[in-house]
């Protein structure tokens, strides 16, 4: 059980987190000496321990499978004890199956957007099983500013544009924006919200 001042100063640090400190696109805290390793190191290792969880805008579960579910086609479950810790089967876990996490920014402003990078980041690091997608929608219109998101892996899956044909189409009078954005299609890491739906169904 936590206590009164816990609580508070971890709603402390949660606003701290919020309106004072950052870490740039190479993870490096706005409090840190980047010249000096021993700052970046110590800097970090406080972010990692302000237990600041960024909790994504939207997510998408799945139930477990009920036994009569799993039989329906062919008895595969018997009365055996086989089978008793996969959190698919309903007779093994009653909670929900995170199976996505999808972030929204509809716009990318300086580093604010990279929490989507730290969601990613605590789902991979805090995950009991099988990575959930992560994924960000975006309404950005800068392509630039997009690409500074989805350029990268590991920590997000792709980046979702709410209407890429027409910003495809608008962005067709720069050359750099127009290259950038057909590097970042043709390279899957930007692809149109209506994409979405059926990447998710994977």
């Amino acid at each position: 059980m936590s206590g009164r001042i816990e609580d508070l100063r971890r709603a402390y640090h949660r606003r701290i987190c919020d309106d004072v400190l950052r870490q740039n696109a190479s993870g490096v805290p706005n409090n840190a000496d980047g010249a000096s390793a021993a700052s970046v190191r110590i800097g970090r290792g406080i972010v990692d321990r302000g237990d600041y969880i960024v909790t994504p805008d939207i997510v998408v579960c799945r139930k477990p499978v009920a036994d009569e579910m799993i039989n329906q086609n062919d008895c595969l479950l018997g009365n055996d004890e086989m089978v008793l810790h996969t959190p698919l089967r309903r007779a093994n876990a009653q909670v929900d199956i995170l199976h996505a996490s999808v972030s929204c920014k509809w716009t990318i402003r300086s580093d604010c957007s990279q929490n989507a990078r730290t969601e990613g980041l605590n789902l991979i690091r805090n995950r009991k099983g099988k990575t959930p997608h992560i994924v960000v929608v975006v309404g950005e219109p800068l392509p630039g500013r997009i690409a500074s998101l989805a350029y990268g892996t590991g920590d997000i899956d792709c980046v979702y544009y709410f209407a890429l044909p027409e910003l495809t189409e608008a962005a067709a009078d720069s050359d750099s924006n127009s290259d950038l954005l057909q590097t970042l299609v043709a390279g899957r890491r930007l692809r149109d919200i209506s994409d979405l739906p059926f990447d998710l169904a994977i």
